[in-house]
């Protein structure tokens, strides 16, 4: 009975330990993630005030697809529809 109990206790300490190192590299990915969003923020407004539409349209689309921020996709549609009006 103990060697039962002991072993349950080993095997739940395992099975936590396997899923926490699970956890850390999604959060790393996650951390990774939003420093990339960020970037292609900062690329896209860098990009606007030079007066570069289709590379703004495009880091905007790229963030938008990886963030799915309502936001920013909103932003991807504004630039795309002025490209295609100014076209």
């Amino acid at each position: 009975m103990k060697d039962t109990m002991q072993n349950s206790f080993t095997l739940r300490r395992w099975i936590v330990i396997f899923v926490l190192t699970l956890m850390v590299p999604l959060s790393l990915r996650a951390d990774d993630q939003v420093a990339s969003v960020e970037q292609l923020k900062s690329d896209a407004l860098k990009a606007l005030r030079g007066g570069h539409f289709d590379q703004t349209g495009e880091l905007l689309a790229k963030a938008a697809t990886i963030s799915k921020d309502p936001s920013l996709v909103q932003m991807s549609d504004w630039i795309h529809q002025f490209q295609s009006k100014r076209a």
